[in-house]
């Protein structure tokens, strides 16, 4: 399985615009806010990695941050690119930018939508392009949200979204934490990690939204 064998869905879910996500989301502020304690970010070079719209542009810019954007989607990328962000399509697999390039990256929900060995190798990818003593945000679906082992499945964990309203066809994979241990070991420093929840009710059930935060230094 290939990522860019998902490229059509994605353009085609851009295209459609109901459900993109259009405002900085509460994982990028935290971090950020925590960073800026720590270090002076004006001039630091940050990726969006799987950047959407560049819905976290106009904040990361205005800490005075060199924003880049990475996207598997054409279509993601031509309204980014309408916006004047500077951001880049990419094969699913190659990042683009030389070794040591950025000084921070982002990522939100996207390397849960693969398989666990395509996460494990762009994970290699960041680290190549993140400069030493670098920090990343990264956050992912874990086994504790309401749709895990819906769809049907491809691998362990893995499964190809067939509920819901959007996203339908794309690969979606629930991270445990030993998964995420492998993933980082001889590459990252976890400096701080939060399970982040959203319990959604409705008249009869209610849902719940789980994500992994992760706070990572090269």
């Amino acid at each position: 399985m290939d990522m860019s064998e998902f490229k059509e869905l994605w353009d085609d879910f851009y295209r459609d615009g109901k459900y993109i996500q259009q405002y900085v989301g509460e994982p990028e502020i935290k971090f950020f806010g925590r960073l800026k304690k720590e270090i002076c970010l004006k001039g630091l070079k940050v990726l969006d990695f799987g950047c959407g719209v560049g819905r976290n542009f106009d904040f990361m810019e205005g800490l005075g941050l060199i924003a880049h954007g990475l996207e598997i989607s054409e279509e993601a990328n031509r309204i980014c690119w309408m916006q004047g962000y500077r951001t880049q399509t990419y094969d699913g697999k190659h990042i683009p930018y030389g070794d040591n390039f950025f000084d921070i990256i982002i990522s939100y929900g996207v390397l849960d939508h693969m398989l666990y060995s395509q996460a494990v190798e762009l994970m290699n990818e960041l680290h190549r392009v993140l400069k030493q003593g670098g920090r990343m945000l990264l956050v992912l679906h874990s086994i504790f949200d309401t749709n895990y082992n819906k769809g049907e499945e491809i691998e362990n964990n893995t499964h190809i979204i067939n509920y819901g309203i959007f996203e339908q066809g794309i690969p979606q994979h629930f991270y445990e934490s030993k998964e995420i241990k492998k993933m980082i070991e001889n590459k990252f420093t976890l400096e701080r990690y939060t399970l982040h929840e959203n319990l959604n009710f409705t008249k009869n059930a209610y849902t719940k939204d789980s994500f992994w935060e992760l706070y990572l230094k090269k």
